[in-house]
């Protein structure tokens, strides 16, 4: 019997959902990472705008923590 801690498991979904959103990787360094590690400091990071989201968006959002929320799951 296979168990993983919790911090594992949810990098195992993040990095599905990361390949279902951006395609699969082709080594180590991803390039999206890689160019958005030098912008880092050049983002304010105390103040934050809240994202507008979609009608579209949020039924999927909703879908989705329905979907993690099942205890059959």
């Amino acid at each position: 019997m296979w168990l993983a801690c919790r911090h594992h498991v949810l990098e195992v979904m993040l990095a599905k959902v990361f390949s279902l959103c951006f395609g699969p990787s082709s080594g180590p360094d991803i390039a999206i990472f890689k160019r958005f590690k030098p912008t880092w400091n050049a983002i304010v990071h105390d103040n934050y705008q809240v994202l507008e989201v979609k009608p579209a968006e949020k039924e999927l959002r909703e879908t989705t923590v329905a979907f993690l929320n099942d205890p059959k799951v």
